[in-house]
Formats: structure tokens, C-alpha cells, sequence
């Protein structure tokens, strides 16, 4: 005997979670526990930031059916860095007339993402970075001597105010730098 208003139907899970960064797939399950067939209809708010694996189907009775439900590769470029979308699934459950709704809410992170650090100022490589700043050193200075000697005594006073900034800026960085024991 098939209701003639509500279709009581259980829908997990109540609310779905996607980080924008990991390609995740959430479930869907609708539970058919009635003795005849239903049918289903799933839509989204944001149809092009989820694919839905089968958005719509009939479950058989005393059956259940898993949908797979993933954020497609460019959700990233519809949804600003830093931001978090909350979007809704509608899910329709239908039989003979009688019909139940349920509102699945989805939040979706973006985090902010920075670019890449070059090699050289990875914590791992930063040690080996000011090693072969010290080893240059006497170079540096040796060429910095050179330059003195062999230019005009105003070109040797502005030059020496770059040269003097960048070797404080030498000093403060091996005075900062932990050595690792």
C-alpha cells in the first residue's frame, strides 16, 4: 500500500564538507525501505562546481543506493581564494504522486594558496644557501676592494652605500640564522 501524502525515505548524510584543495568524494545514500520502486532526482545550486554521479534513477524496493558526489576540478575558479561556499543539494524522493524534499547543506573551503617558495629559501636548503654565502665572501669582498681601488672617489661613495646595505644585510642574516647542532 503506497502513501498518499509524504514519502518517508531516509537521505544521509544531513551535510556534506569539501576542501577545495583535496579532490574528495562525498556519499549520498537514499534508503528505499518501502515495497515498491521510487524514484529520485538530486539538483545542486552549484551544478558546475559538483558532479553527481546518477542525479536521478529509480531505487528498488527494500533497497539502498550509494551516489557518489565530487567538486569538479575548476570549482577552484568559480569561488574567490580564502572563501567558503555553502551551497545546497535538493533531493526529490517521488512515488505515485506523493513526494519528500530534503535540503542537504555543503560547505566547500577555498583556502588562500601562496605561491611556491623558490628552493633556495626552503627550511632544508637555507643552511646550504648561507654555506656558499660564506665560502663567496672573501670574493665579494676582494671584488668590492677592487672596485674602490679602481673607480672615481664619487662613483666609490655612492657605490659604497649599495655595497655597505648589502653587506649589513649579510651580517644580519648569519646573526638571525640558527645553526643546527
Amino acid at each position: 500500500m503506497k502513501p498518499k501524502s509524504d514519502l518517508p525515505c531516509l537521505i544521509t548524510p544531513d551535510i556534506m564538507s569539501f576542501h577545495a584543495q583535496e579532490r574528495e568524494t562525498n556519499i549520498l545514500t537514499i534508503y528505499n525501505h518501502h515495497e515498491f520502486a521510487i524514484q529520485y532526482k538530486i539538483k545542486s545550486t552549484s551544478p558546475k562546481m559538483f558532479h553527481v554521479g546518477s542525479s536521478s534513477g529509480t531505487i528498488r524496493p527494500q533497497a539502498s543506493l550509494e551516489i557518489t558526489i565530487d567538486l569538479q576540478k575548476n570549482a577552484s575558479d568559480l569561488v574567490p581564494q580564502g572563501s567558503t561556499s555553502r551551497d545546497k543539494f535538493m533531493v526529490e524522493v517521488s512515488a505515485d504522486g506523493s513526494t519528500t524534499q530534503k535540503i542537504i547543506k555543503v560547505t566547500v573551503e577555498f583556502p588562500l594558496q601562496s605561491p611556491p617558495l623558490p628552493d633556495f629559501l626552503k627550511p632544508e636548503n637555507l643552511l646550504k644557501v648561507v654555506a656558499t654565502v660564506r665560502k663567496l665572501m672573501p670574493i665579494i669582498l676582494g671584488a668590492l676592494l677592487v672596485y674602490f681601488i679602481t673607480f672615481s672617489p664619487s662613483d666609490v661613495l655612492s657605490t659604497a652605500k649599495l655595497w655597505g646595505v648589502f653587506i649589513l644585510g649579510l651580517a644580519v642574516m648569519f646573526a638571525t640564522i640558527k645553526r643546527q647542532p
